[in-house]
C-alpha cells in the first residue's frame, strides 16, 4: 500500500526528533577519535546536503501553497529529504569528530545540522495543517489532487519557514567551505569585538560621575533625630565626618581613575593579539586549481598537531573577552583588589594564547611583516609561504610581550613611589 501524505509528514516529524536527540548526544571516546579515513570527507558532504535540503525546502513551500494540491508531489518531495538528505546532513555533523576538527568546530557542526533540522521540522508542520484541510480520502490517491484551501496566514506562515530553513542551510555551506581554519579566524573576530566592546565602555566610564549619588530622602532629616539639645555639637562632628568621607570619596576616585587608565594601557596592546593571529596563524587553507572535485572528497580534517594546537589555542580568544569583562566590572563597583587580580588574569592568558599560536599552525600559509597588527591590509587570503621567508610572528611576539611587561611593572612601581 503505498504512503499516505499524514504518514509521510509524520515520519518526517518523528525523523527530524530522533536525529535531533542523535546530535545532542556527546560522542563516545571510541568515536572521537581519527580512526580511518574510509568513511566520507565530512565538509564536502555537509555543503551538497544543505545545498540539497535548500532545493528540495523551495519545492515543498511551493507545492504546499499553490494549486492544484498534490498529494503524490509532496510525498516524493518529503521520501528524498527522509531518506537521503537529512541522513546525510546528520551524518557530515558525526563525521566532523573532534580528532579532526577540534571540539569546537564538532560542537558547531552539530548545532548548526539542529538548528536546520528544527526550522525544517516547523516548515513540516505548517505543511501538516494545510494537508489536514484536504478532502477525505484525497490525500492517499497516486496521481489525484486534493482540495485544500490555503489561507493567506498560512501562506504567510509556509514562506516565513522556508526563509528560516534557507538561512539555516546557507549558514552550514558557509561553515563546510570555511573549514576549520576560517571558523577558528571567524570566532577570533567576534571575540576580538567583545574586548573592543570592552575598551569602548571602560574608556566611557567617568569614576566621578559614578560616585555621584543621589540624596537619600531618607535621611534628609537625620539631623533632627538627636533633638534641638545637641545640636551645634551635632553639626561640628558632622562637618567632620562630612570632610573625612569626602577626603575617602577623592581617594578612591583618584585610585579607580589610576586602575583605569593602568587597564586601558594593557587592554590596547592586548587586543591586537586577536589580528596578529588572524594573519599569520589563520589563514584559509585553499585547494589548489590542480585539486579536483573527486580529491577533495576525500580531503579530511587537519593532522593531529594542528588539530592541538587550535583547541589549546581557542579556549584563550574565548577567555580573554570575559576577563576584561570582570576587570572592569570589577572598577565599577569599585573593588580595586579584584580588578588587579583579573587584569592580571587578563595579561596570563593574553600571553597562553601568543605562545599557543607561537609556531605555525597551517603549513605554507605564513603571512609576512607588512600584515602584522595595524598594517593588515593583506587580508586572510594570505599566498603560500615564499621557501627561506621568515615567520616573523614569534620575534613579533617576544615584543609585544616585551612591551605589555613594561605596561605592568609600569604599575607596580607607581604603586610603590
Amino acid at each position: 500500500m503505498p504512503p499516505t501524505l499524514p504518514s509521510v509528514l509524520e515520519a518526517t516529524l518523528i525523523l527530524t526528533g530522533q536525529f535531533n536527540s542523535t546530535l545532542s548526544t556527546p560522542l563516545p571516546p571510541s568515536e572521537s577519535q581519527s580512526t580511518t579515513n574510509n568513511h566520507p570527507a565530512p565538509l564536502p558532504l555537509l555543503s551538497t546536503s544543505a545545498t540539497a535540503l535548500k532545493a528540495q525546502t523551495t519545492k515543498l513551500s511551493l507545492l504546499a501553497i499553490n494549486t492544484p494540491f498534490t498529494p503524490s508531489a509532496l510525498i516524493a518531495v518529503l521520501t528524498t529529504v527522509n531518506e537521503s538528505i537529512l541522513p546525510s546532513l546528520v551524518t557530515a555533523a558525526l563525521l566532523a569528530i573532534p580528532a579532526e576538527y577540534t571540539r569546537a568546530f564538532h560542537a558547531e557542526a552539530k548545532l548548526l545540522v539542529k538548528d536546520a533540522l528544527r526550522e525544517f521540522g516547523s516548515l513540516v508542520g505548517v505543511v501538516k495543517v494545510i494537508a489536514g484541510g484536504a478532502g477525505s480520502g484525497d490525500e492517499g490517491k497516486g496521481e489525484g489532487k486534493a482540495t485544500v484551501t490555503v489561507t493567506e496566514q498560512q501562506k504567510g506562515e509556509v514562506m516565513t519557514c522556508t526563509g528560516r530553513v534557507w538561512k539555516a542551510c546557507e549558514q552550514l555551506v558557509s561553515f563546510a567551505e570555511e573549514g576549520v581554519v576560517g571558523f577558528v579566524a571567524g570566532k577570533a573576530r567576534q571575540y576580538l569585538e567583545l574586548v573592543r566592546d570592552g575598551i569602548r565602555e571602560l574608556e566611557e566610564w567617568d569614576p566621578e560621575e559614578d560616585g555621584d549619588d543621589e540624596d537619600d530622602p531618607f535621611w534628609d532629616d537625620g539631623d533632627e533625630l538627636g533633638g534641638k539639645g545637641d545640636e551645634g555639637t551635632d553639626k561640628d562632628k558632622g562637618k567632620g565626618k562630612a570632610d573625612d568621607e569626602s577626603n575617602d570619596e577623592d581617594t578612591t576616585i583618584a585610585n579607580l581613575q589610576s586602575e583605569k587608565s593602568h587597564l586601558l594601557r594593557l587592554l590596547n596592546p592586548i587586543s591586537q593579539i586577536y589580528p596578529a593571529i588572524i594573519s599569520h596563524r589563520l589563514k584559509n587553507k585553499t585547494f589548489s586549481s590542480s585539486t579536483s572535485k573527486d580529491q577533495r572528497k576525500h580531503q579530511h580534517g587537519l593532522p593531529q598537531t594542528q588539530i592541538s594546537q587550535l583547541d589549546r589555542l581557542l579556549p584563550h580568544l574565548r577567555e580573554l573577552p570575559n576577563l576584561v569583562d570582570e576587570a572592569a566590572g570589577s572598577l565599577y563597583d569599585h573593588d580595586i583588589d579584584n580588578a588587579v587580580m583579573y587584569t592580571m588574569q587578563v595579561r596570563k592568558c593574553a600571553f597562553a594564547a601568543a605562545e599557543a599560536a607561537r609556531l605555525p599552525l597551517i603549513d605554507n600559509s605564513h603571512g609576512n611583516g607588512d600584515n602584522m597588527p595595524g598594517n593588515e591590509g593583506g587580508g586572510e587570503k594570505g599566498e603560500k609561504k615564499v621557501a627561506g621567508e621568515e615567520d616573523k610572528f614569534p620575534k613579533w611576539v617576544d615584543t609585544w610581550m616585551r612591551v605589555i611587561e613594561e605596561i605592568a611593572k609600569s604599575r607596580v612601581n607607581n604603586a610603590g613611589s
